[in-house]
């Protein structure tokens, strides 16, 4: 072998060897941020199908949303709820705690204004009013004729609620 094939030989073996060290630590390093990112969207995102009619036409059967975990909640936000026998159901925030709530066959008042009317969604005389407690959200579905929701089961604790829904 001539003198500069053995300088070749004697020092790119360490140079490889470095490159390929440096190759290995850039995929660890991807890997590590990869997995972060993962948690980081586990435990402060949700991704939730939603199943059922009752928040049509905002949200149909079967689709996809992405929801923030500890978020505020706020009137009219669309929120998921955990039940006791640990489903989730989806609903909009109508009312917060301190608000004075009357929901009548056809109407919904939160504090004295008119919020929203319905569209013969109870059968009979139904009236309802309720002052918000502390630490609890009142909840309707969009689709006020398919929905169980607070006329039903009352207010939801916030410590049920486990995500915002993204605008």
């Amino acid at each position: 072998a001539r003198p500069a094939d053995r300088f070749y030989l004697r020092f790119s073996r360490p140079f490889v060897g470095a490159v390929m060290k440096k190759k290995d630590c850039l995929v660890c390093a991807g890997v590590v941020i990869l997995l972060l990112g993962v948690m980081l969207f586990r435990f402060t995102w949700i991704i939730v199908q939603v199943g059922g009619t009752s928040m049509e036409p905002t949200l149909r059967d079967g689709s996809f949303v992405v929801a923030k975990r500890g978020a505020d909640i706020n009137r009219n936000d669309i929120v998921f709820i955990q039940t006791a026998e640990n489903s989730l159901i989806v609903k909009r925030v109508i009312a917060v705690a301190g608000d004075d709530v009357i929901v009548t066959e056809n109407a919904v008042y939160v504090n004295g204004v008119l919020t929203d009317t319905l569209q013969n969604c109870r059968n009979g005389n139904f009236y309802q009013h309720i002052q918000v407690p502390n630490a609890s959200v009142y909840v309707l579905g969009d689709n006020r004729l398919s929905s169980e929701d607070s006329r039903s089961y009352g207010c939801i604790a916030l410590r049920q609620v486990i995500g915002v829904a993204l605008a």
